[in-house]
Order: C-alpha cells, then structure tokens, then sequence
C-alpha cells in the first residue's frame, strides 16, 4: 500500500560528481485555489531507492521555491515532487529526466503521473529497472503537463479529446481527489478513500489505476453527489470539466496515437529501447478496401507514442506493398513481410538490410503473415497463401529458404518457445502445427477452434491461442490459392451474413499432459472474433477482440497475480473505449502499460458497401491505442519467442 512517501520518508542524498544548484519555482493547487502543503523533491534513478533532493513548504497561495542539486540524469532517470497538506491529500508531478524550472502540482498532474508510472509506483515511492522507469515517464506527458498543472497534449489533441472518455475520466478523478483539499468536503474525502481502500489520495489513485473496475460505478455517484450544480444551474459545482455525465464502466485510461504512417496497424512489437514497430495493412489517405488498395510501410514510434518514422510512408525503402500480420523483432533488426510475398528487414534507425527488392528467398513463395523470432536468432515466416514456412537460420536475410510442414492450412502467427519449438496457427484450419526447429518433417497438429490467429508461450511452457470462430460457426468458402486480402474480404462477409450468430470465437491453452499436447477451452462470451494473443510479465493474457472492439485481460495459469476468486481462463476485464476501433493486436511494454493496434475502423468501407467518397479512407483502423495503469505485469523487450518479466 502506498503511504506517504514525502517528510515522513528520508533518504540520504546521493548525488554524481559535478552536480550544479539548480532552483525549483512551483504552486500546489485545486482548480483554481492554491494550496499550503509541504513539499518535497524525489529522483529516481534505475534500480535503486528514490533519493530526495529537498523540502520546502508552499505559503497560503500555494507557492513555493526550492533549490537543490541538479542530479545525474540518465536513461530512466525520474524526477518528481510530491505535496502534501494534512494527512489526507497528496499531490504528485513526475517527468522523465527533470522537471522543468517551474511546475504546477495539481489532481491533474498527480493522475497523469501516476497512470502510466503505477507498475513502479510503491509505499517508498518510485522506484523499478531503466527501461520501465523511461517508458512510464516518458507517457505522463499524454495525460498531464507538469509546466502548467493541466493536460496533456496528447489527450486534448484532435484525435482524443472528443473520441473517448479518457479525458471526462480524468478530470472526474481528479475532482474526486480535490475533495480533500477543499472546504467543506472532508466527509467526502473519507468516503473517497475508502472506495478506494487508502489512507491518502495518491495511494487511492494508485489502488484505482491497478484495478480501475473496482466500485467504478460507487466512485462516479460520489462524485456526482459531492459537486451538485448550484441553484438554476446545469453544469456541476466540480472544479475540472468535463467530467463524466454516464457512470462509466472503469477509470481506465486510453489514449489514441497517429502519425509517421500509423494507419491499419497490424501486428505491433516493442524493441530493446522501447520503441514500437508495426507494419500497416495500407497506406494513410489511401482508398483502400479488401477489393484493392495501397500498401503502407512500416512505422516506429517512440515508447511514448510519437512518431519517429516518415509520415504517411513509413518507412519505405524495401517494396513491402502492404503488410499484414507479419511484423517481428529479431536480435538483429525489424522484419516486416508483405501480402505480395517480399521480406523487408531493417535496422534499429529505419535503415534497410536488404535491397529493394528485400530478403533472399531459395524457392518459390506466395503472401506472407507472421513472422516468429526465436532467442537463437532464427527466424519463422508464415507463407499464408502457399501453405509453406519460410526459414531464416540466424536471422541471415541472405539464407531464407522454403521449408515443407504438414498440416499447415493459412499459417498465420508464429512462435518459437524456450525450447527451440515452432508453433504456427492456422487460419484457415482449426488446428495449431508444432515441430521441433530442427526437424519440420516431424509435425503434430492439435485442434482447437476455426480461423486460428493469434498464439503466444506463457512463462511456464504453455501455448495460448485465439480463434476467429466458434467450431459449428458457418465457414466462409475460401478457393485454394485465394490471396490474403481474397479471404479477408470472404471471411469477414461471411462474419456479415451469420452476424445473428456473434459472438464467436475461441481462447485455448495447449499443454503437455502425460507426453502428449493437449488443448483445454477456456472460451467466454467476451470472446468475439480475437485476433492477437499476448503474455504479460506476470503470465497473465492480452488478446485483441477484433469485432469485439475491446481489449481483454485473461487470467493465466498463475492465478495468485489475478484478482481474488478469478481462475485461470477467466476474463480479468475487458476493455473498450471511443478510441479503440477493430482491434488486432494487444502487447504489453516495459511500464506494463497496453498497446492495442487498431487495425479496421469502418467494416462497410472496407467490404465496400459503402462506397461513398467522403468516408473511402476510413476503412483502416485509426493508429494504435495506449490503455494505462500498470495493469499488466512489465515485460523485457524485444520478446524472443517467450515473454520475460522485466526485472
């Protein structure tokens, strides 16, 4: 539980040689009414306890000033103030490297601190491993401007702002926090505090980020109750709109991201720096539908969302046209396969390792899907439309060749697990193919359900993997050597024509029981149509539910990281959002903060029954989505194959 980790907290102060005096100017505040409280300056450094650089006390405007010696800031160096006035209220502005010379500490800051930052977030303060540190500091600047005490850029920016509730969100918390720190209110700033099993206000917005569906629905009627709207007047007495009107369904925080070719990402992955890679289905600006359209590039963002690749193209050197759910991370760069057979690979700056023309092939291939990287440095290309893998040994660009494996049906996703193991999904099977790296001419097949897409290993050995369709679900009739987008479009139009029969779909888990792979079903109705399955750091699942329109969190086989009373198999919270659109893939960062890829926005453009011009670019799904909270376990990036938590 987290207390106060301000003076009643000492640490002795370490500093690097050559430290400066540096001079801290600040105002603690509730909406517009500064505070009196008690200040105190933290920096974090990787792996190490929080150190503080100094105290003061603000007057009774809220101001303050603080001088101190500037520490060493380095890669996932976080600095942050905390205030505290009474016992009840605390106040928190944190940033990545330091804070700038003049900073405002307000509800607001304190809940954009502390959403993406609460993997690390503990009774002693801040604290956790480089990357994590820099990842989760990295996205209080989305949420919050500590410069100002308002919001973030990101969140108010055009693609956000009015598309979601994250902001409404936001400020109703932050009106809920202002109930300690304003007259009159202290009855309901106990009531706060109990929802939300805390003894001060930062610890309750820690509790509630990691558990945001927890008495949701009580901590909306508090608030509503707590700031009536004065006499003859609508809006409500509360000092940060907007605020929600609807109880809502958790205090999940979501945010949308565009940009540097962002546009129908398909499969996402994280590098050892934290960025995100994925390779777009088409182009930005495009017309592009299931019948034709313009492949897009490969894009990287950096951990915080923005873009670092070229706008529009992405990066474009390799002629990948149009990328699907090929996108990997070896040890030696980003590979990205395309609908039209080509294999582009890069390096960690953009700058391709093949030519043009891309990655060398012995054989002949068709479309390519996924792309299986393993912790030996080889590499897996599902070949979609010829039934056939591709094998890259050592992840040499120049030695790809084709590789024979029975059973394979559509090969989709790909993952090679701790022991040198390929599993491939099938989607257009109901089984997932498994053989030894070494010896593909040995294969087992084991059934799970129809449309077989996203697949993953847990920490423990075991195989997780989604199906589009519930077996007994009618199935589209997709020719022998039909393309990727050929059964896309029959696949999704039979989706349209049964969709009496939604939800569908499949979740299993293949272990080995008495020397055999065996699958269990752990489908729920939550399940509809999933795509992309990924493990967190705490063996937990993450899986894009494409029609669905949600995130879903499953426990796994470690059930004392779930919620008290779920098992293993059972749905944790499904997440949904204005800006989470048809999603595929979910995977998790260094912070524990979610990344889903919104793939689809509009089914009728794409289908192309609706053929109208001004909605003929809005088939492919609108960038990629952040969901905050630390709610998942951090993992080390890149993931090779198996997942690691990030220690």
């Amino acid at each position: 539980m987290l207390r106060s980790i301000c003076l009643s907290v000492v640490y002795t102060c370490v500093l690097a040689s050559g430290a400066f005096s540096e001079t801290l100017s600040g105002t603690v505040v509730i909406g517009k009414n500064g505070v009196p409280a008690s200040i105190e300056l933290f920096v974090s450094q990787p792996d190490q306890e929080p150190v503080s650089l100094g105290s003061t006390a603000s007057d009774s405007n809220g101001a303050f000033k603080l001088e101190f010696d500037a520490p060493d800031v380095r890669r996932g160096t976080v600095t942050y103030a905390v205030a505290t006035s009474g016992d009840k209220l605390q106040l928190m502005a944190a940033t990545h490297g330091q804070l700038p010379s003049e900073i405002v500490l307000s509800p607001l800051t304190t809940v954009g601190s502390v959403w993406p930052l609460n993997a690390f977030v503990s009774e002693g303060g801040i604290s956790g491993p480089e990357l994590g540190l820099q990842a989760g500091a990295m996205n209080v600047s989305n949420l919050s401007n500590v410069a100002t005490g308002s919001w973030g850029d990101r969140i108010v920016d055009g693609i956000n702002a009015w598309s979601g509730t994250s902001l409404a969100r936001m400020n109703t918390l932050a009106n809920l926090v202002a109930l300690c720190g304003a007259n009159g209110k202290e009855d309901g700033c106990l009531q706060f505090l109990k929802l939300a099993n805390a003894d001060n206000t930062l610890q309750a917005l820690s509790n509630i980020a990691k558990s945001p569906h927890t008495n949701a629905s009580d901590l909306f009627k508090l608030f509503e109750t707590q700031w009536p709207a004065p006499q003859g007047r609508e809006r409500l007495s509360a000092p940060y709109v907007p605020y929600l009107n609807y109880q809502p369904s958790s205090f999940a925080l979501m945010v949308r991201f565009a940009g540097g070719g962002l546009y129908a990402p398909g499969k996402l992955h994280i590098d050892a720096d934290g960025n995100i890679w994925s390779g777009q289905n088409w182009m930005p600006g495009s017309q592009s539908s299931v019948f034709a359209g313009i492949g897009g590039g490969t894009v990287k963002t950096d951990p915080a969302g923005n873009p670092l690749s070229p706008p529009i193209t992405g990066y474009a050197s390799v002629a990948v046209d149009g990328i699907g759910w090929g996108t990997g991370i070896s040890q030696n760069g980003v590979w990205v396969t395309g609908f039209d057979g080509r294999v582009g690979v890069y390096d960690f700056d953009g700058s391709p390792l093949v030519p043009e023309t891309g990655a060398v092939i012995d054989g002949d291939n068709g479309g390519l899907q996924g792309v299986g990287t393993s912790q030996n440095g080889d590499v897996w290309i599902a070949d979609s439309t010829k039934n056939q893998m591709l094998y890259f040994p050592k992840g040499d660009p120049t030695s790809g060749r084709v590789v024979q494996v029975e059973g394979l049906a559509g090969p989709f996703g790909v993952v090679v697990d701790k022991n040198d193991r390929v599993w491939v999904s099938n989607s257009k099977g109901n089984a997932v193919t498994t053989f030894l790296s070494d010896d593909p001419g040995l294969a087992e097949n084991i059934t799970v359900g129809i449309g077989v897409r996203g697949i993953a290993a847990d920490l423990d050995g075991n195989i997780w993997v989604v199906s589009n369709m519930t077996p007994g679900f009618p199935i589209a009739q997709i020719p022998d050597g039909a393309s990727i987008m050929d059964e896309f479009r029959l696949a999704y139009l039979n989706l349209l024509k049964n969709a009496d029969q939604l939800p569908t779909g499949t979740l299993h888990m293949i272990s080995q029981k008495d020397g055999k792979w065996v699958a269990t079903d752990y489908s729920s109705p939550a399940v509809n149509v999933p795509w992309g399955m990924t493990v967190d750091g705490n063996g937990n699942l993450w899986f894009g539910n494409f029609v669905g329109q949600s995130v879903v969190h499953i426990c796994g086989v470690r059930i004392e990281t779930c919620p008290d009373g779920v098992k293993t198999g059972e749905v944790v919270a499904n997440f949904t959002s204005g800006v989470i659109e048809l999603v595929t893939d979910a995977i998790v960062d260094s912070a524990g903060t979610v990344w889903a890829a919104n793939n689809w926005n509009n089914g009728a453009v794409i289908a192309q029954t609706d053929k109208s011009e001004e909605k003929s670019t809005w088939g492919g799904g609108f960038g990629m989505v952040a969901i905050y909270g630390g709610l998942a376990g951090p993992v080390k990036t890149p993931l090779l194959g198996v997942v690691e938590p990030l220690q």
